[in-house]
């Protein structure tokens, strides 16, 4: 036989007004988003970013308070003090932001930004009404400025809500007049606290890199668009062998950077007396705590030479030596004879099958045991497809 359970009337009235009540609560949820946004460093010093608050939710709601705690690597303060400060006319005018901002909290990583805005009044009715629309109110720009240039590492800021730090994190508190008959609600929810920053950093900035040739001799100009704690400048180089594949790098010069310059700033470099072939060059961009980055890699070509040339000897007058430099445009056997002033021969420099291209001889007159005078060096090429030969003479000056 079934029986029948009766539930007393008022217990099922209990049980609507309990389904009603959750339905209007659930309906009523705050929701919201506190966001960070539109970051910039104004300068080596100086860094700001916005703050919003935007009413998601159906449900008017109006600022009863807010606190934040932002947090900052210390690793960009380059010994430094890092202050904080409202930008002047940067919030909205229902939202008084002034004199309620300090950075006075730190551990060995992180600092903290404490922060609060200043209502007008308290009490419901009187805090400013939270906008649905847009990027919603925004509560003020925040000026971060460092008595030291920022170094290049990202600021990292985020939202704090560890009482950790100096007893400060985010909350956020409203008027629900609907829900709570005008009492200031804790309503902070971490994931409503939204940070979109770029966290920007100030590296050297090149603007340009560029190298071009002038015979053996290949000059390189870049220029920095900015520059933070930069040390020097290293100048590598590679050459490229004849199937494309590259050698190790090697550092052919140094360069002095300005150090820290918000400014252009134009450098060049010459490296001179190559071998004709393919080169490659970079900027290694050293900082003045050894951290390091590399620039773009440029490439240029060293031509071979258009003739046979030989140049007066460097130093001249020379004691006791100096170096006879020429150029051969195809493979040929090359004399290179060094005769006093009377025709004798004293001494064979070069006597070689060489490959085109650019030659240098050192030559020095202890080796030959000569004495002050006039000398002549002859310069004689045969060129090893046509049998075509080139000759040249040319005066240097012995002084002891």
């Amino acid at each position: 036989m079934l029986t029948r359970k009766i539930i007393p009337v008022p217990v099922l009235i209990i049980l609507f007004i309990i389904s009603l009540s959750s339905t209007v609560l659930y309906s009523q949820t705050p929701t919201y988003s506190c966001t960070l946004a539109n970051d910039t460093l104004k300068s080596l010093n100086v860094y700001e970013f916005d703050i919003f608050i935007l009413n998601t939710g159906t449900a008017p709601m109006q600022l009863g308070g807010i606190q934040m705690g932002l947090t900052y690597s210390n690793a960009v303060k380059n010994g430094g003090t890092i202050t904080a400060s409202w930008v002047t006319g940067s919030a909205d005018t229902e939202f008084i932001t002034s004199g309620q901002a300090y950075s006075n909290v730190n551990t060995a990583t992180a600092g903290l930004v404490k922060i609060s805005a200043k209502l007008p009044a308290n009490g419901p009715g009187t805090g400013p009404n939270i906008s649905g629309m847009g990027s919603g109110n925004r509560i003020g720009r925040m000026r971060l400025t460092n008595s030291a240039p920022f170094l290049k590492q990202n600021l990292n800021i985020s939202w704090n809500y560890s009482s950790v730090l100096g007893s400060y994190p985010t909350k956020l508190s409203v008027y629900l007049p609907a829900e709570t008959g005008g009492i200031n609600t804790d309503i902070t929810d971490t994931a409503m606290f939204i940070n979109k920053l770029a966290n920007p950093v100030l590296p050297v900035e090149l603007t340009s890199f560029s190298a071009s040739t002038t015979g053996r001799e290949v000059n390189l100009i870049w220029e920095t668009k900015t520059e933070v704690n930069t040390r020097e400048f290293e100048i590598e180089r590679t050459d490229l062998n004849a199937n494309g594949s590259a050698s190790a790098w090697t550092t052919t010069g140094v360069m002095k950077a300005a150090g820290t310059s918000l400014s252009a700033l134009n450098y060049s470099f010459s490296d001179k007396n190559l071998q004709a072939g393919k080169y490659q060059y970079r900027l290694k961009i050293i900082d003045n705590d050894g951290s390091f980055k590399y620039s773009k890699v440029t490439g240029v070509e060293i031509a071979l030479p258009k003739e046979f040339s030989i140049n007066q000897n460097y130093p001249n007058p020379f004691n006791p030596s100096t170096k006879i430099d020429y150029e051969i445009p195809v493979d040929a056997k090359v004399l290179l004879d060094v005769y006093n002033i009377t025709g004798q021969k004293v001494v064979n420099l070069v006597n070689q099958d060489q490959q085109a291209g650019y030659y240098s001889v050192n030559f020095s007159s202890l080796s030959a045991k000569l004495a002050s005078g006039i000398y002549i060096y002859r310069f004689m090429a045969t060129e090893k497809g046509t049998g075509n030969n080139f000759t040249s003479m040319l005066k240097m000056v012995l002084l002891k």
